[in-house]
Parts: C-alpha cells; structure tokens; sequence
C-alpha cells in the first residue's frame, strides 16, 4: 500500500511538506510492532486451513487465534 501511494506521487511523499511521510512512518512502526502483512497471512491462514470443516466455529475463533499471535509477536 505505502510503495503504491509513494510511486503515485514521487519523490514529494518522503518529504515534509506532504503528510504521506507521516503515514508511512507509523505504517513501518505499527508492521514492527505487530508485525508485516505477511506474518498476519500465515496466521490467518493457518487457522482458516485449521478449521476448514468446522466453518462456523473457524469464523468465531479466528478472534482467539489474532490474540494468541498478537501476544506472541509483542
């Protein structure tokens, strides 16, 4: 997301005049804090292979399974 809006307007979102730098600046803390679109893939994924059979219990316990991973990636 963040490489498409830079490649969208150049070399002005990386500086201080355009708020894009903002954005992207708290989208890199929060991807180390929490971890990259990739960790959350292989979670989510993991968890709906998991529970393929049992659909209905898979939805409600996909919220478990983000806890358990979010207290594990802090």
């Amino acid at each position: 997301m963040a490489n498409g809006a830079h490649a969208l307007v150049g070399a002005m979102g990386i500086t201080a005049e355009f708020d894009l730098q903002l954005y992207t600046r708290r989208l890199h803390a929060q991807r180390l804090q929490y971890g990259s679109e990739s960790f959350w893939d292989d979670v989510v994924g993991t968890h709906a292979i998991d529970h393929w059979n049992n659909v209905a219990a898979g939805v409600i316990g996909i919220y478990d399974a983000l806890d358990e991973a979010a207290a594990v990636g802090t």
